[in-house]
Order: structure tokens, then sequence, then C-alpha cells
């Protein structure tokens, strides 16, 4: 195992300095290190439990990815006190736990049983009640961003077009990266509680009384949700690939392009490659989305290195 950490660390070494993450490669290279480091710490406790057979050690891998406490746990963070700031973070990390659970086993059911209509609706409301709770996790300072319309940026017209009607700015591109996880995380669920319901509809297109309705209002409901959380992360791309600063004024560049523009690229790089195949998304919303990915291709050398293979 120190084998393993030790190539990670030396990938790190190698490539210190000011300038580590902004060439693409370097950037890469540094993220394959951390998560090689990590999975390294994660998985030495697994392999030291030698009672185990090879699947159970896996199974325990994946649980303990899965689940940051044991449902025992609740009587107990109860009987510590509230007022204490990281008595406070854990207690609200185990109630994530709990929800993300819950919503883990209602898609199983949905997607594994043929349960009656009222029941699944039942269910694919709780889900929506569910993804609203996971909207006020990040109701914090550390979380907020401000939101801009693009003439505060920029008069000229042509030059505006070019931005999102509202641009979001965040201190940090990193917290930015974060929120379009979440965003996208998020237009995931919705997708697959529309393909649940597209399936209800089919059998029960001819039915009398609320169901069709019912059905109708929830997909409304999804489509609403997932095109809001588009536009939220199509509103960071300026920012992301270095067009403006923190403060939303245009970027000054004497030569080339930013330097944040390979990093921004890498943050943005799975959102926008799924907006780009969301069925909900407007044809508006995915020309956008398709042609920032051709920035990033651009930026992150993954065009020049990959040709057409890039183009995911």
């Amino acid at each position: 195992m120190k084998g393993s950490h030790a190539e990670a660390m030396a990938q790190i070494l190698r490539l210190r300095g000011p300038n580590q993450i902004y060439g693409a490669r370097g950037w890469s290279l540094f993220r394959l290190s951390h998560h090689r480091l990590v999975r390294h710490y994660r998985n030495t406790l697994i392999t030291q439990l030698t009672f185990l057979s090879p699947k159970q050690k896996q199974q325990l891998a994946f649980k303990q990815s899965r689940h940051g406490a044991l449902p025992e746990s609740e009587a107990w963070l109860d009987s510590l006190n509230d007022e204490l700031p990281y008595v406070r973070i854990e207690k609200d990390n185990f109630q994530i736990n709990k929800t993300c659970e819950r919503a883990r086993n209602l898609r199983k059911i949905l997607k594994d049983s043929d349960l009656p209509a009222d029941q699944i609706l039942d269910m694919i409301k709780e889900m929506h009640d569910l993804d609203q709770v996971a909207t006020t996790w990040r109701q914090s300072p550390g979380w907020t961003y401000k939101t801009i319309h693009r003439s505060e940026i920029i008069q000229d017209d042509s030059t505006a077009s070019k931005f999102p009607e509202f641009v979001q700015l965040h201190q940090d591109v990193w917290i930015a990266y974060e929120w379009n996880y979440h965003r996208t995380g998020r237009i995931l669920l919705h997708e697959e509680l529309l393909e649940c319901l597209d399936r209800l509809q089919s059998l029960y297109s001819g039915s009398q009384g609320n169901v069709p309705i019912d059905l109708s209002s929830f997909k409304q409901a999804s489509i609403r949700i997932i095109r809001a959380l588009i536009d939220q992360i199509l509103s960071t791309v300026p920012q992301s690939l270095g067009d403006i600063d923190h403060e939303g004024n245009l970027t000054k560049i004497s030569s080339g392009t930013p330097k944040c523009e390979g990093v921004g690229g890498y943050f943005l790089l799975w959102s926008i490659k799924i907006i780009k195949r969301t069925p909900s998304a407007t044809a508006e919303q995915r020309g956008i989305a398709e042609g920032v990915f051709e920035r990033i291709r651009e930026c992150t050398g993954m065009k020049a290195a990959l040709g057409e293979l890039s183009n995911i």
C-alpha cells in the first residue's frame, strides 16, 4: 500500500508550484493524485480486515462511502448540546444522511416494483418534498452568491448577448463547482422521476379520476425545476471560464487566455455534459450548453489531444 501512496505523493510533488492547477495536464494529474490518496486511506482499513471474504470487504467499502453515521447514532447525538457548533454540524450531517438514504430507497422502489398508481404518486410527492429539503442544506454565509443581470457587466448589446441573461458571482469558483454538482444531481433525480411518470402515463392514459391530473402536475413541476437548475448552472459559466472576476468585472487579458480557464472547464465538464443530453432542457439551453462544451474542449486541451473522441 505504501507504493500507491508514494506514487500519488510523487505526482503531487512533481507538479508543485504556482502553475500547478492552471495547466490542463497538471490539473488532471493533481485530481488523480488526490483521489488515489483518498482511496488509499479508505481501503487500508478494509484490507486489514483479513477475516472478511473479498465480497464482504467490497460491500463494506461501498457502505462506508455512502453512510456517514450509524442508525443508532441518533439517540447519542440527541443527548448532545445543540449550542456547540461541532455538535450542530454532526446532527445536520446525520439528518442529511437519513434524507439521502430515504431518497435512495424510494428510487429503488420506483424502479423495481409494480405498485398501484396512487402509491407511486405518493412516493413521487415525497421525492419532491425531499428534494426541497435538500435545497435548504446550503443556506449559510459560506454558500452565498450574488446574481446580477448581464447589463450590469457590459452595456454593448453585441458583447452582452454572449453572456447569459443572469450571471452568478461566487467569491470562490470552487463554491460554484460544488453548487453545480448539487444542481446536476437534482437534474438527474427529476429526470428519473419523469421517466417513472411517463411509464405511469402509458398505463393510465385512458383512466378516469385524478391520476392523469396528478401525473401532469408532477411532470410540469419536475420540468420546471430542471430548467431552472440548468439556467443556474449556465449562469456560472462566465466566472468559471474567466470571462469575468468574482465582482462581475470583465477580465482584462494582456495575452492569451485566462489562467483559470482550464480549471473552470474541468469544473463545468460534467454539468454541461448532462445538460446537453437532458430531454427536459429547452432547445435554447441545449444550444448554449453545446457552445460552452466546445469552449471546454478547447481550453482543457481535450479537442487537440483527443479530437472527436472528446465530443462526449
